[in-house]
């Protein structure tokens, strides 16, 4: 494996692919089984029967909540086992189809736990407005914040 590092175009990528399976399949998920079990078409009608409004309903119903539970754990739980196996190989689908390689300091992969750490310090990247995710942009060591804190650094495993 090289040590070079990684591109921040690349990182990138990678991450919005990382971020399709964790957001948006889950979300697509729970919104097919929300308009299957909580959620039918309603219509409104006036006095006259004229037709005022159209749409979802459910919305607050306690299955519609709890759909909307369900979903958010089966993110948490595709997130954290993604940053756990990222730990453990190196790589998310995201860095695996762009041939990057998350490693240590020593230039070896994490290990699960050091990459459940480095999942959830991806907050502090996320909250001032993603100036975190941007850092490898000017940093020398082109490093995140979750990076820095992890000891980790993102190379380009591709020979």
């Amino acid at each position: 494996m090289t040590s070079r590092t990684a591109s921040w175009g690349r990182r990138a990528a990678a991450a919005l692919i990382d971020t399709a399976l964790v957001i948006v399949l889950p979300l697509l998920f729970t919104a097919l089984v929300w308009a299957m079990f909580a959620g039918g078409y309603e219509t409104v009608s006036d006095a006259s029967g004229v037709q005022q409004s159209a749409g979802m309903s459910g919305g607050s119903s306690p299955a519609g909540l709890g759909i909307v539970l369900a979903g958010a754990v089966g993110a948490l739980i595709v997130a954290g086992r993604m940053a756990y196996r990222q730990g453990e190989s190196g790589q998310t689908p995201g860095k695996r189809a762009l041939g990057l390689v998350t490693v240590g300091a020593d230039g070896d992969v994490l290990g699960g736990p050091a990459g459940l750490r480095r999942g959830a310090a991806q907050l502090v990247n996320i909250v001032p407005l993603g100036a975190g995710y941007l850092r490898p942009l000017w940093s020398g060591d082109r490093q995140t914040w979750a990076d820095r804190f992890v000891g980790s650094t993102v190379v380009d495993a591709r020979r």
